[in-house]
């Protein structure tokens, strides 16, 4: 996906074997594996529960997640990027931030607690109240585990940050699933979303080898305020563009019908978040330190030729099976959710590559930037989705898909200045994945008709029309054979001698006290 040794077909010159091209590819590799190895998990976990649950038990938690995530922004306060994106960190800057992290942690933590009977009413929803007090624990829990990830990320060191997130993905999914099969409902979600966290910030602190002191100084965290307040500031705008549908639809179509739209989310929208933390696990501290515009061109294409081969047929794929997949693994109650993920489906992929610009913002040290795109990107969606609801679920989402059409290009264009890089240069690298994907979902659909005419069930049709459609992927791309092939083929070959991990994780840390 990233520049790897051999020849770069996007440049026409000799890639080289360099450390630091071995370094990208080899945490691309380890994070990609950890992704997939996380949505495999996640995907499994939630068609357990959504066989398990009632869909006003998923609403529930959909709007309690809100709340939480929406308080999340501020307990970090972008400090962990400041470090990362920094060329020089101290002891004492590493010892202030981590106590100021854990001190707004629990600290918003108590707020959510106490405002949640007042939060519940501005949801029009009572029954968040006991789930909010509790679920909120997990921004005290986690903040505890901040700093050392943000050391694991910072030198590199991906094998380790693979380990945190599946053993807290894991926990979680197991103790949630099991829960949910005991009778619990709506808790066993909760209880599997504080193990999954007291999980990783237990795993997270036996892989780093930093450690607090007792130091806290104001003046430290004066020094990086700048970046991080403006990273803070699109956070808490790109917020209300993720999360707004959530409220709109709780507030307008009830929560059952939230359950409804969380549930499309999660299979098929998180991928593509996932995605974007892979970004931001690997390229982000990458591309902090490259210093020549024509170098980061040549490994920001390779990403997104790489997202692109990957998540194209995956989201249009996703679109075009959903029927007979919700018929034969979740059952009639979620029917509700085809038309949905059929709009999704190509929304998502096409946000999968929009994702990637927010690494160059950050990396070239502009949140400023970041932060005005943030405001008038999100206006525009608020208004889609406050227009299409009047239309029911189907409608948002429908003017969801509106609003990012018309956002795409200037998503590109104007983090692209950055860099100097010509959108041209983009097309023609995502275009033999969208090429292929047409073809694929053509068969797919031709095949779906065929067997269902045929086949007893909708199992046999999904089995089916699935493989057919991957089979036609695969056979497409090695008739048009992209550059992603050979870099698929790179990050699946693990050579000898390549072992990014075991850098010391805290080596990056200066003189300590």
């Amino acid at each position: 996906m990233l520049p790897s040794a051999g020849h770069d077909a996007l440049s026409g010159e000799q890639g080289g074997g360099t450390p630091e091209k071995q370094e990208v590819l080899a945490g691309t590799r380890w994070m990609t594996g950890c992704q997939f190895a996380t949505q495999a998990t996640r995907f499994l976990a939630s068609v357990a529960l959504a066989r398990l649950l009632d869909p006003k038990d998923l609403g529930v938690i959909a709007l309690a997640m809100v709340v939480v995530l929406f308080v999340d922004i501020f307990k970090e306060m972008g400090t962990g990027a400041a470090i990362i994106q920094r060329r020089d960190v101290s002891q004492s800057l590493l010892s202030s931030v981590f106590f100021a992290n854990v001190g707004f942690g629990v600290t918003l933590a108590g707020i959510v607690a106490v405002g949640a009977p007042l939060t519940s009413r501005m949801l029009d929803n009572p029954s968040v109240v006991p789930v909010l007090q509790f679920i909120g624990l997990d921004l005290a829990i986690s903040s505890f585990g901040n700093i050392q990830q943000a050391l694991l990320r910072r030198g590199l060191a991906f094998r380790r940050l693979v380990t945190v997130t599946l053993s807290g993905v894991a926990v979680s999914a197991v103790v949630s699933v099991a829960l949910a099969a005991a009778g619990v409902g709506v808790w066993s979600i909760v209880a599997g979303t504080l193990a999954g966290s007291v999980t990783s910030v237990v795993v997270s602190w036996r892989l780093s080898a930093w450690r607090p002191s007792m130091t806290f100084r104001w003046s430290e965290l004066s020094g990086i305020a700048g970046f991080s307040l403006n990273l803070t500031a699109f956070n808490f705008v790109n917020f209300f563009l993720v999360n707004a549908d959530k409220v709109i639809v709780a507030r307008a179509l009830g929560v059952r019908a939230l359950g409804i739209y969380s549930l499309a989310q999660r299979l098929l929208m998180y991928p593509i978040y996932s995605i974007g933390t892979v970004l931001q696990e690997v390229l982000f501290p990458t591309f902090a330190r490259m210093a020549d515009d024509e170098e980061l061109q040549r490994g920001y294409l390779r990403a997104c030729g790489g997202i692109a081969m990957v998540t194209f047929p995956l989201m249009v794929g996703a679109a075009v099976v959903v029927h007979p997949f919700v018929l034969a693994v979740l059952g009639d109650k979620w029917l509700p959710i085809v038309p949905l993920v059929r709009i999704f489906g190509p929304i998502g992929a096409l946000q999968a590559v929009m994702y990637t610009v927010s690494t160059l913002y950050v990396a070239k040290a502009r949140t400023d930037w970041l932060f005005r795109w943030g405001l008038g990107s999100g206006a525009l969606v608020l208004i889609s989705y406050a227009v299409g609801v009047r239309w029911g679920l189907v409608g948002l989402a429908a003017g969801y898909a509106v609003a990012i059409a018309v956002l795409t290009l200037p998503a590109f264009v104007i983090p692209f200045r950055l860099i100097h890089l010509p959108i041209r240069r983009l097309a023609v690298v995502l275009w033999p994945y969208a090429k292929a994907t047409a073809v694929m979902a053509a068969v797919s659909v031709g095949v779906q008709l065929l067997v269902a005419r045929v086949a007893s069930g909708p199992t046999v049709v999904l089995v089916v029309s699935a493989l057919a459609g991957a089979i036609t992927y695969g056979l497409a791309l090695l008739a048009i054979r992209p550059q992603g092939v050979d870099d698929f083929l790179d990050l699946v070959v693990i050579r000898r001698g390549l072992r990014l991990g075991e850098r010391k994780p805290d080596a990056t840390v200066g003189a300590q006290g």
